[in-house]
């Protein structure tokens, strides 16, 4: 089979979130789809996509377009143009990661990762320039149309159903994976020296921005303290976002 996958999430400067769960999904389906083709689709005018030099290049095509994204987004949005064959050449499916400006699909089955819904439910927790992108990318659409939804937690696959009324056949919910890496004494000792970390800390890596609630964090951090039921540090890491 040959899967054509967008992999606009990886043009970002810093991955987010939604960047490195690709990264880590296509590391984990190079191993166990061995018999598949992978075709990507990156798109950006200025600068080209690198690809993860473990990922073995006999397995996929890599098809970078230099068309400036505002231009692309609008003609995906009026025209459903270019076409998905246009950008990826012949593929049996395809696999959008996130919601983003999709090309006209003239009948290739798309499978679409949703992670959550909070752009709907709490807008104001999202930027001017965010909202109008999500308004204009117009979820509710693409998940009719999308052949099958992976939703990543059970709660969103029930909230595509309560909110967008997907039929529950076509979701089906499937965890984030987990990615481990074998960590040297030394090289903890290194990083907790680098950063001047405690013996015992709570951890939260996320974008520093509304939706993240990260004063809700700081409010159960300081509760917990306050009951001597947690002694330890709070520790944030992460980009900083809007406001």
């Amino acid at each position: 089979m040959r899967i054509g996958v967008d992999l606009r999430p990886l043009q970002d400067r810093s991955l987010s979130g939604v960047g490195e769960y690709t990264v880590q999904l296509m590391t984990a389906l190079f191993r166990l789809a061995t018999e598949d083709q992978f075709v990507f689709f990156t798109n950006s005018a200025s600068r080209s996509v690198l690809l993860p030099a473990s990922w073995p290049r006999e397995r996929y095509m890599h098809h970078h377009h230099r068309i400036p994204n505002k231009a692309l987004n609008a003609a995906l949005f009026l025209l459903r143009r270019p076409t998905l064959r246009n950008l990826c050449g012949p593929v049996d499916c395809f696999f959008a990661p996130n919601h983003n400006f999709l090309p006209g699909l003239n009948g290739v089955p798309l499978v679409l990762t949703v992670h959550d819904l909070s752009y709907h439910h709490y807008p104001s927790l999202f930027s001017r320039k965010k909202r109008l992108w999500h308004t204009l990318v117009q979820p509710r659409r693409i998940m009719r149309e999308a052949s099958a939804l992976i939703a990543v937690s059970e709660t969103t696959a029930k909230d595509c159903i309560n909110t967008f009324h997907v039929p529950s056949e076509k979701i089906h919910a499937i965890h984030s994976g987990v990615t481990t890496h074998a960590v040297s004494g030394h090289e903890r000792s290194a990083v907790r020296t680098q950063y001047q970390l405690p013996a015992h800390f709570l951890f939260s890596l996320s974008t520093h921005e509304p939706r993240k609630n990260l004063i809700t964090l700081l409010d159960a951090y300081h509760e917990l303290r306050r009951s001597g039921k947690y002694t330890g540090a709070l520790v944030l890491a992460g980009t900083h976002g809007w406001s």
